[in-house]
């Protein structure tokens, strides 16, 4: 059964719909975009101030059948270009850097 609560504020309740609704926002129906969005929201997290990333991959998700077709391909080449670019930042470069120095390297 799909999800029919709307979202709501403080004066304005939410609400149950029987069927959706155009131009009603469904909290729910709102999705974590990493893939288009990676970079963005690592900017965001570095401007906070954070310097740890954590990755949780369901491989289930990404390789359903366990066969390797050309979607799961697409995905699994973008998580490596991820991976392998996540510590290729100027402030990971730096951190890097200043502790090879502390250790004499």
């Amino acid at each position: 059964m799909p999800d029919h609560i709307t979202g709501g504020t403080v004066s304005t309740p939410r609400r149950w719909t029987r069927e959706i609704e155009e131009g009603t926002y469904y909290p729910s129906h709102e999705a974590v975009d990493f893939y288009h969005r990676y970079k963005e929201d690592i900017a965001l997290m570095a401007e906070m101030g954070f310097n740890v990333f954590r990755l949780s991959i369901n491989w289930g998700g990404s390789i359903p059948t366990g066969t390797i077709k050309r979607q799961t391909r697409k995905v699994l080449r973008f998580i490596m270009t991820f991976l392998r670019n996540a510590g290729n930042t100027e402030s990971n470069r730096s951190s890097r850097s200043r502790t090879m120095k502390r250790h004499g390297r």
